[in-house]
């Protein structure tokens, strides 16, 4: 996709979620826009039609603009740098470091000044500094317009998927040639798709090269596409379907992450949050753990382990991307596991203080216990 294509739509995605938590702002600070707050005890007002539409409006529009800023921000930011330039290729794992540890440095101001905002100053300044943030980012991005990379549209990358895949249906009954230097190949048809060299031949999936055999029907100066491909993008299909793996195996990943940010917020306000007598954390603010963990590891990783590792493995990075989201997935098992043991002590004390049916109270376990789960899941 050109990257100015995304750089517009990182702009609208953005504007979309200035609207979203800009509403959502006001729906705090205005009487109209919210039901009053309970006093006690006593039976609350329901909110009513127009109000629980202004809200699920602002999430539904936070949730849009979200979708179109979380997958195009860290791309965009990598396509900045050339990967043919040897100086600049090193630096886009750097990047990717520095941009998860802004990340999380910024979550952690988030879970601890912004939450303690909300809990002892109010909802109107606790969402109106996110919201003013916001807009002040908007405004650095589109003032960097003329400082950003753009590369050049080369077409959809589905299209061509979709063409490999058919062009190998509609061959697949021909016979594999036995040298795969005889399969087609067009420097010139994919020289704007040589992004970081061609890639080479491979033996895996040899039904998908099937569409490379040229024939005699085929056009080799002017091919058509839905029947005839270079290898390169025949190559660029096999990739993908390689990818498959990791992507199924990070949804279990982000099945279990995302516990932290829902049950998990649950199960610390019926615990014992307490640091001092005097000081007790808020439940928001638990996963301030969690950042500090990856803050922590990145730092570590990218000052210290990774010479050390560099050593032993001979790689620049110090450990390969696929070996160190095989030593995260591991990981993440482990916490899940802590996880899942927390939860059954925490039942078990709620049965035995009598508390099973009261969710408002507070078990007597110390939360802190939890901060294990955390710290291995970063």
């Amino acid at each position: 996709m050109h990257t100015l294509v995304v750089s517009g739509l990182l702009t609208v995605a953005s504007i979309i979620y200035q609207i979203a938590m800009t509403s959502l702002t006001l729906s705090t600070i205005l009487p109209q826009l919210r039901p009053p707050p309970c006093i006690g005890e006593q039976l609350c007002q329901q909110a009513t039609l127009g109000q629980l539409a202004i809200l699920y409006g602002s999430l539904l529009l936070g949730a849009l603009g979200s979708g179109g800023i979380r997958p195009c921000v860290a791309a965009f930011g990598a396509n900045q740098f050339d990967e043919i330039d040897l100086k600049q290729s090193t630096k886009t794992w750097k990047y990717f470091n520095l941009y998860y540890f802004v990340m999380g440095a910024s979550i952690l101001a988030a879970v601890t000044v912004i939450v303690y905002i909300q809990d002892n100053i109010g909802w109107g300044w606790g969402l109106g500094i996110p919201t003013i943030s916001m807009f002040l980012s908007i405004i650095a991005f589109v003032l960097g317009y003329p400082l950003y990379r753009h590369m050049d549209p080369v077409g959809s990358p589905f299209t061509r998927l979709l063409q490999v895949s058919v062009g190998a249906f509609r061959k697949r009954y021909l016979i594999m040639v036995s040298d795969p230097n005889l399969l087609y190949q067009n420097e010139e048809l994919d020289a704007s798709i040589f992004i970081d060299g061609r890639l080479v031949h491979s033996k895996q999936m040899a039904l998908l090269d099937k569409t490379a055999i040229v024939t005699e029907e085929d056009n080799v100066k002017a091919p058509n596409l839905w029947r005839l491909n270079s290898v390169h993008r025949v190559e660029e299909l096999k990739s993908l379907i390689r990818m498959g793996p990791i992507w199924a195996s990070g949804i279990l990943l982000i099945t279990a992450y995302a516990q932290q940010g829902t049950f998990s917020l649950q199960q610390a306000k019926t615990m014992d949050r307490h640091l001092t007598n005097s000081f007790q954390i808020p439940a928001g603010s638990m996963s301030v753990f969690t950042m500090l963990a990856m803050l922590s590891t990145i730092a570590l990783y990218d000052r210290f382990l990774i010479r050390i590792a560099r050593r032993f493995t001979g790689v620049d990075r110090g450990i390969t991307f696929l070996r160190r989201m095989g030593i995260g997935l591991l990981i993440s098992v482990l916490a899940t596991l802590v996880a899942g043991f927390i939860e059954v002590k925490r039942k078990q004390a709620a049965v035995a203080h009598g508390l099973e049916d009261k969710p408002h109270s507070i078990i007597p376990m110390s939360v802190f216990g939890s901060c294990l789960r955390t710290v291995y899941m970063e």
